[in-house]
């Protein structure tokens, strides 16, 4: 698993970015908590809401759809339930400085790769701030 993505520049580059960046952000928008359900969620619903409040505020049904919409410094919690399939494998940071995580621990939250030779999970391009990734078991995956 790669958390830094070195460009053919170096790290000098990529430390530029990241300051220019820092630069022109303008003030810190305030994190948000995503929820991401496989049991009783619906990538449709906008992920701010643990549970269904009857309209449009829900949790996501895929991890993937939970990290999309996340943005710097965000938080995703994940229900415990067995995430298979497309949009809970070979999950993409695309480079966004996020904390992903169980909401109750490794031992319920089970990421099943169902035998792919793809990473499960995959951090890549964090130029500022760090991602985090914590409390999965991976099973019948490929190597990070």
């Amino acid at each position: 698993m790669r958390a830094w993505n070195h460009n053919r520049y170096g790290n000098c580059a990529t430390l530029l970015t990241a300051a220019i960046l820092s630069a022109v952000a303008g003030p810190a928008a305030v994190a948000k908590t995503v929820y991401v359900d496989g049991v009783n969620g619906n990538n449709d619903w906008d992920g701010l809401c643990e549970e269904w409040d009857g309209g449009t505020c829900g949790p996501k049904k895929t991890i993937q759809h939970g990290i999309t919409v996340a943005v710097d410094g965000d938080e995703v919690i994940v229900a415990d339930a067995v995430y298979t399939g497309e949009g809970n494998t070979f999950i993409q940071y695309y480079g966004k400085a996020i904390t992903l995580r169980s909401a109750n621990g490794a031992a319920g939250c089970i990421i099943d790769c169902e035998g792919s030779e793809d990473p499960a999970i995959h951090i890549e391009g964090v130029i500022s701030g760090t991602a985090i990734l914590d409390g999965f078991t991976v099973i019948n995956g490929g190597a990070c």
